[in-house]
């Protein structure tokens, strides 16, 4: 064989390899987020599916694909690493409390690793019920602040001093309490029940609730309204 028959014998078979190992991870990626071994759905209803997020320090999670509208909480201090399919890696350091919603119009695929030796916990919440017909009118009591307000949802933080409590009645709305800071109870109604750092309960609509602050510290939290 010539040396250009060898040379183009090459270049055929680095292309071949570039397209198998490009399928290779694409076909990898084709993972839905419930399927995701580190995003453990906890709970699902009709109005919401809740993934329990843990990536243990030195660890990852599979490429995997976000394509419903979700609400997103860190509820620990972590540096991790994330990366979106065919771009480069971005490095961050989350906390506790970080949160953001994304409607996820376009599928997002991506990645992401804990570098360091502390775990990284977040919790994911995906709305799976239709594109509310009408606003609705925001929830208001002392000690919540509403922070956001989308097409889906509101975000109302909580901050109780110890001893305090929040009492508020939800009107057509169900909504997702969180705690990330500080422990306490929440009842619903006539039903009581604990409510410590980096757990949740689901509420729902028209019911009353009262979350109390039973430690020594400030409590802090969200109240996410999921509207209908």
């Amino acid at each position: 064989m010539t040396l250009r028959g060898i040379c183009e014998r090459m270049k055929a078979i680095y292309s071949i390899s570039i397209f198998l190992l490009t399928a290779s991870a694409r076909m990898q990626a084709q993972v839905e987020v419930r399927d995701e071994p580190k995003h453990r759905p906890v709970l699902e209803n009709n109005v919401v599916r809740i993934l329990d997020v843990w990536i243990r320090g030195g660890d990852s999670c599979k490429y995997h694909i976000h394509r419903t509208p979700s609400l997103f909480v860190y509820l620990s201090s972590t540096r991790i690493s994330t990366q979106e399919q065919d771009a480069y890696a971005v490095d961050q350091k989350v906390e506790p409390g970080q949160t953001w919603y994304r409607d996820f119009a376009k599928p997002f695929i991506h990645k992401a690793w804990v570098p360091d030796a502390v775990s990284l916990h977040a919790i994911d919440i995906e709305l799976l019920g239709p594109k509310p017909t009408g606003p609705g009118m925001p929830l208001e009591a002392a000690g919540m602040t509403m922070v956001q307000d989308s097409v889906r949802h509101r975000t109302y933080k909580v901050a109780l001093p110890p001893g305090t409590r929040l009492r508020v009645q939800l009107r057509e709305n169900p909504a997702i309490v969180i705690g990330y800071i500080g422990d306490g109870t929440l009842k619903q109604d006539d039903q009581d029940g604990d409510l410590y750092q980096g757990q949740y309960q689901f509420v729902e609509k028209r019911k009353w609730i009262e979350w109390r602050n039973t430690g020594d510290r400030r409590l802090e939290g969200y109240l996410y309204e999921i509207k209908q």
